[in-house]
């Protein structure tokens, strides 16, 4: 299993993502969760992503979570919305496409934010509605780490006895087989 799961946007260490598509480009972006009720703010997020991607050399082309197969390398999941984009996913049937292809390691899966959050066991929601993750890590990350809605996260998190990860913007987790670590430096607080 290959994963790069960042707290916002591609961090700051980009040539992980790289490292991990082993030479291949072919990246769909998914942009499910990402500003579903402004579709200014989406078409210029969607634009940001698919430069950023293109600026590491990579083919990105956004793409329909019904439609996903094994055409693409890698997905690139905008945040946003979890419990959108956890609904896309289980909805077009791509969680299983997902699981299929990370355990045959066929696909990195990539994202952040809400795209990260979703493959864990539990949801980063403020109220439990009993909402889980795709359960494809056995932690949640928790993006935006010192931010006062994270923070008060990981404190829930804590009381509950909730395994997670939590990230710094400009910070990712790398999953690479078995192992895993977090890269980056986090970004300066403004």
């Amino acid at each position: 299993m290959r994963l790069y799961l960042s707290s916002e946007r591609l961090g700051s260490a980009p040539q992980e993502l790289v490292r991990l598509l082993r030479g291949r480009t072919r990246v769909g972006v998914v942009a499910d969760a990402a500003y579903r009720h402004d579709p200014v703010r989406r078409a210029a997020r969607i634009r940001a992503d698919l430069t950023d991607l293109r600026a590491l050399r990579l083919e990105p082309v956004e793409l329909d979570l019904a439609e996903l197969g094994d055409d693409v390398d890698a997905l690139w999941v905008l945040g946003g919305d979890v419990l959108a984009l956890r609904a896309a996913l289980v909805d077009t049937g791509a969680d299983d496409v997902v699981r299929r292809r990370l355990a045959e390691d066929s696909l990195v899966y990539a994202g952040y934010s809400a795209g990260a959050c979703v493959l864990g066991p539990h949801l980063p929601l403020p109220e439990p509605d009993g909402s889980a993750g795709l359960g494809v890590i056995p932690f949640t990350v928790l993006p935006h780490h010192g931010s006062d809605r994270a923070d008060g996260l990981r404190d829930l998190f804590v009381e509950q006895h909730i395994p997670f990860i939590a990230l710094r913007d400009g910070e990712a987790v790398v999953v690479e087989g078995d192992g895993l670590r977090v890269v980056g430096s986090p970004a300066p607080r403004s």
